[in-house]
């Protein structure tokens, strides 16, 4: 199944490199119809209102594997990882945590590599189930976001308490990890790539550009993009490109949507938004413009 990419900033507007938040029974999962991918990581906490450690409160899919989520369950998805979540239970809350690869490296040192606790070579992954003062510390770190009455300087609360809980999940794994030898500087590469990609969306991107700015060669970025994330780095460029295009198209012509977002002539913009979206891109402006009235 074609995964699709989402994109940090389409998911939830905002400019920060993280985000916290809380789902209660009344959400309905947005995205879980169809596989996703993105560029940042997930952290979800599932807690059943009624502490049933027995009722199934969903389901995670990764790839072709489906895991039941059951109260207590902490999951984590890594970078690029094809997923998608469905909470059938309407008596629990998720506590989530989506953060961005620059953060995880800023918090990580050589005693507390965060890249390992969201390794697929681990058996505990992609879920672990804490126990009951592990899960309640958490969620205490969680409310305490909701219920901050700082006016000034709440951003750096916001940052500290993003570590805290970063810390607190790091101890919970530690001790049960396998695989404790992720190779950070080939991340730090990707990380750089992904940045670089940021910086220079709506300019067309080449694989020469991008070796010329990290100095490696193309064949060596392609290929460490490549077995560190399953994807080519051409498809993950397009696909962001495309995942941009379709909010500015709701107020913009395809042609200046084709040239804001670095396409060389509006044929391949239309190509590409054909072939990552299935739609046209008059076809799209129209079903979502109907959907939004």
């Amino acid at each position: 199944m074609e995964a699709k990419y989402l994109s940090h900033d389409n998911i939830y507007p905002t400019k920060k490199r993280y985000t916290l938040f809380i789902y209660d029974d009344k959400y309905e999962y947005a995205y879980g119809k169809h596989l996703q991918y993105h560029d940042f990581y997930e952290v979800q906490l599932v807690q059943a209102k009624n502490n049933d450690k027995n009722e199934v409160q969903g389901y995670i899919t990764l790839g072709n594997q489906e895991y039941p989520l059951y109260n207590n369950n902490l999951v984590l998805v890594n970078l690029f990882e094809k997923h998608k979540i469905d909470i059938t239970s309407k008596n629990c809350y998720r506590y989530c945590l989506d953060i961005s690869p620059n953060i995880i490296h800023f918090a990580s040192s050589q005693e507390s590599n965060l890249l390992n606790i969201f390794s697929n070579k681990n058996n505990i992954y992609p879920i672990r189930e804490l126990k009951d003062h592990e899960a309640n510390a958490l969620i205490a770190l969680f409310k305490s976001f909701q219920s901050a009455t700082i006016e000034n300087g709440f951003d750096i609360f916001e940052k500290g308490l993003i570590l805290l809980i970063l810390s607190h999940i790091f101890d919970n794994y530690h001790d049960d990890l396998e695989y404790k030898t992720a190779n950070s500087k080939h991340m730090t590469l990707i990380f750089d790539i992904i940045q670089f990609i940021d910086l220079n969306i709506e300019n067309t991107i080449s694989l020469d550009s991008l070796s010329n700015e990290l100095h490696f060669s193309t064949y060596y970025l392609c290929h460490i993009f490549k077995k560190y994330t399953g994807f080519t780095l051409g498809k993950y460029i397009i696909d962001k490109k495309i995942e941009i295009a379709k909010k500015i198209l709701l107020t913009h012509e395809a042609a200046d949507v084709a040239k804001t977002m670095g396409f060389d002539n509006y044929s391949n913009f239309f190509r590409a938004f054909k072939k990552t979206t299935g739609l046209s891109p008059s076809e799209y402006k129209k079903i979502s413009m109907k959907i939004n009235e």
